[in-house]
């Protein structure tokens, strides 16, 4: 016997109901007139049924009788189970269902809407505004670990890094951060995907490039997720000389959003649970620029400024020990 799917049982359903054309929902007493037949002989008779039902039933041997007695067929009650429909029923079904209302009542699968949001983002034709909703989409979708882990079979990585690159809209190239920062977020999984798919030159390559502050904001929580217990991605970090970047932009900014972010990432990193990442943090960063720029710090959140007391006692503790 042929299994039916969800979805097949579905278009059969919706292809043999009996729902009332739709002028009758405009004029359901008219309906309701035409639908009522004109009186038979049949229809007197079953009217008098009652009458002979209550008789029958002051009589024992009458009720006692059951659907197995001699003469009686069996019942063919409405409330009897109706056979599922077989695959040849529905396949040869004569009414068109449109498939989206399918979509629409099932849901779609996951990849199938990080692909669609994808390609969204990626067509210049769609206007910003749109497009942003897409990578809104996204960015909470791959919220889940398992979506953020189909990002490489789905060949998603790259593209994101291409729109990361190329994209001339700021507001675009911030979504896209947006994206890979919750991607990565607590998966190694998702962590290793990106080393691995070429990602990580390419958040260099933004940091070292752009000029909006909000993009950098975003390129910053990336680091700041990817490299925390990623040891090939912290070395690729001090490699690409990134924390002394920092340094330099922090000197640089009047946005308070990026200075806090820019001392968070250096406290987290001076003051790691890895032992081997604190001492080459502190090998390799610029105590002279560290100690000129930091002092001179100013902002108006009190985390940003405790961040930045915390970034100057680790490099006091670091010299001494």
């Amino acid at each position: 016997m042929t299994r039916l799917t969800t979805s097949e049982l579905l278009a059969w359903s919706v292809a043999h109901s009996d729902l009332p054309p739709a002028d009758a929902a405009a004029n359901p007493d008219d309906t309701a007139a035409a639908s009522v037949p004109p009186p038979t002989a049949a229809t007197t008779d079953a009217a008098a049924a009652p009458a002979s039902a209550s008789a029958s039933a002051s009589n024992p041997a009458a009720w006692q009788l059951g659907p197995s007695a001699p003469g009686l067929a069996p019942s063919t009650s409405s409330s009897a189970a109706a056979p599922a429909p077989s695959a040849a029923a529905v396949a040869s079904s004569s009414t068109p269902l449109d498939t989206r209302w399918l979509d629409v009542i099932l849901g779609k699968e996951d990849a199938v809407r990080m692909k669609e949001c994808m390609a969204q983002m990626e067509d210049a034709a769609t206007d910003v505004d749109a497009r942003l909703v897409a990578a809104d989409d996204l960015s909470m979708l791959v919220e889940s670990l398992d979506n953020a882990n189909d990002l490489r079979p789905l060949g998603l990585w790259p593209r994101l890094f291409a729109l990361l690159r190329g994209a001339p809209e700021a507001e675009l190239r911030s979504a896209i951060a947006f994206v890979i920062a919750t991607a990565v977020a607590n998966n190694e999984r998702s962590q290793t995907d990106l080393v691995d798919a070429g990602g990580f030159p390419v958040l260099v390559d933004a940091f070292e490039r752009e000029t909006d502050d909000d993009v950098l904001v975003r390129v910053l929580s990336c680091f700041a997720q990817v490299v925390q217990h990623h040891e090939k991605a912290f070395t690729l970090l001090i490699e690409a000389n990134v924390v002394n970047q920092v340094l330099f932009v922090l000197e640089r900014t009047s946005s308070e959003r990026l200075k806090k972010r820019a001392c968070y990432l250096i406290a987290n990193l001076l003051s790691s649970e890895h032992s081997w990442m604190t001492r080459q943090v502190h090998a390799t960063m610029n105590r002279s620029v560290a100690l000129r720029v930091l002092p001179a710090l100013t902002s108006d959140d009190p985390d940003t400024l405790a961040k930045r007391d915390t970034i100057l006692r680790l490099l006091s503790e670091g010299a001494t020990s």
